[in-house]
């Protein structure tokens, strides 16, 4: 079985339930970076998602054909502007009380959405909440604090969804966060605020 974009939470969360985990896709394996890692709050309470999370409708993805057949490793956040989702992904890991389907490793699910990763996330135990698996044509690194480098260089990393907020990246954005006269708060400019 396959979920398609134009499925509802609701109709996601059913297929999920009724037909198990392994109905979506084989998961992925993965070794997380520690630092990236999220502490999930206790799953038996509810998690509440914020009115601005809940309001907010998160970009499609760039081809939902291939959703699912990206590596598991990629880089963990950074770079500071986005071209393309490539994938929403949840991560599962057993030892929070996630199904053991890969022998202890930790393991995703991909989804077309981020609504369906976030019902899955929410249905199930031992997860985290959904990431954006996105594709930097060009990027910002930032070597040490307040020094910023423009990376002509494509590379896929996975984003905090929050992140998404922020419009997608413009031919004048980088060039405009470098300038000489950009605003002293930078950020401004990537929230396409300056």
């Amino acid at each position: 079985m396959r979920l398609t974009p134009r499925s509802t939470a609701a109709t996601t969360l059913a297929l999920l339930l009724a037909s198990g985990l392994a109905a979506r896709s084989t998961p992925a394996l993965g070794v997380r970076r520690s630092q990236y890692l999220k502490v999930m709050a206790d799953k038996k309470k509810k998690k509440q998602i914020p009115q601005a999370k809940s309001a907010m409708s998160y970009p499609a993805v760039m081809n939902p054909e291939i959703v699912g057949t990206y590596e598991p490793s990629a880089y963990a956040g950074g770079g500071y502007v986005w071209d393309e989702v490539l994938e929403y992904r949840v991560w599962c890991y057993p030892e929070r009380g996630a199904p053991d389907v890969a022998d202890g490793s930790d393991y995703y699910y991909p989804f077309e959405s981020y609504e369906e990763a976030l019902v899955f996330s929410e249905a199930t135990a031992g997860t985290e909440e959904p990431l954006a698996l996105i594709l930097q044509r060009e990027h910002i690194s930032e070597p040490e604090p307040g020094s910023y480098i423009h990376m002509k260089e494509e590379r896929i990393t996975e984003w905090p969804v929050e992140f998404l907020w922020r419009p997608p990246r413009m031919p004048h954005t980088i060039p405009n966060f470098l300038a000489p006269g950009a605003p002293s708060n930078r950020l401004d400019i990537l929230r396409g605020l300056a």
